[in-house]
């Protein structure tokens, strides 16, 4: 509920990087946009994301279509391998 207080403003705090490609577009969590065509990688299961494979397939598909490629991806083993196409 509304207690009619307005939030504190700031000053000098600095603005983040963008999100894009991982966190803050440094770190990124997966080397989709270092493939090559025909190239791949392999996530193991203990490094998945609470979203398990769907999450993985998420995140590689917004960096290839940020990145203007196609991926796909592939349960294996104890995990998911993501292959670029095009």
């Amino acid at each position: 509920m509304h207690d009619g207080t307005l939030p504190v403003i700031d000053e000098g705090i600095p603005i983040p990087d963008t999100m894009r490609d991982g966190k803050y577009g440094k770190n990124r969590k997966y080397p989709v946009r270092d493939l090559e065509i025909g190239q791949s990688f392999f996530v193991p299961k203990e490094q998945m994301p609470s979203t398990g494979t769907n999450g993985v397939r998420i995140a590689c598909s917004g960096q290839a279509l940020r990145h203007g490629f196609e991926i796909t991806t592939r349960k294996s083993g104890d995990g998911i391998r993501v292959w670029r196409t095009a």
